[in-house]
């Protein structure tokens, strides 16, 4: 009697795909009784959720952004404790933007804050093509975060002041 053990292939448990595209993870198990193996992902909080999978094989077809993350092979021969192996699915898609307010209203000589939630692997870079619209008496400080965009724009008064006389 030998209890299990497992590996990642390939060792590193570092798999990429492309959005729409096919995996395949793998890990291999020995031990005596030979093992069985099945497969879990972790969930947000590191627990690992229900079984997806069972054997050495997991395949995923027409992957999308959602299903990146570690995804766990566990090995278990009733001899000790199973063993688990964690495997990191990175998916690489283009930018996905969305926005919380179509609509912002402002007006002349207020700020207006314009925000988008852009998802993307790897991440891109942001572009905003905002002060040639508003012209050289704009004023704009664009920020970024993880995920999240936010363009503060304040335009002077395009009026100028006459004086009386």
């Amino acid at each position: 009697m030998l209890p299990p053990s497992v590996r990642a292939i390939p060792p590193t448990g570092q798999v990429t795909a492309r959005k729409g595209g096919a995996v395949t993870l793998e890990c291999k198990a020995s031990g005596n009784p030979v093992p069985s193996i099945y497969w879990t992902k972790r969930t947000g909080t590191g627990k690992s959720a229900a079984k997806i999978g069972e054997g050495p094989v997991l395949s995923l077809e027409r992957v999308e952004r959602q299903q990146a993350g570690v995804y766990q092979c566990t090995a278990d021969n009733n001899v000790g404790e199973p063993v688990t192996v964690d495997m990191r699915l990175d998916v690489l898609y283009p930018p996905d933007i969305s926005v919380e307010k179509s609509w912002i209203h402002s007006g002349e000589g207020f700020e207006a804050q314009l925000e988008c939630i852009v998802h993307a692997d790897p991440q891109p870079t942001m572009r905003t093509p905002v002060q040639h619209m508003l012209g050289p008496s704009a004023q704009y400080n664009g920020t970024s975060g993880a995920c999240r965009h936010s363009v503060h724009m304040q335009q002077e008064r395009s009026s100028a002041r006459r004086k009386r006389m």
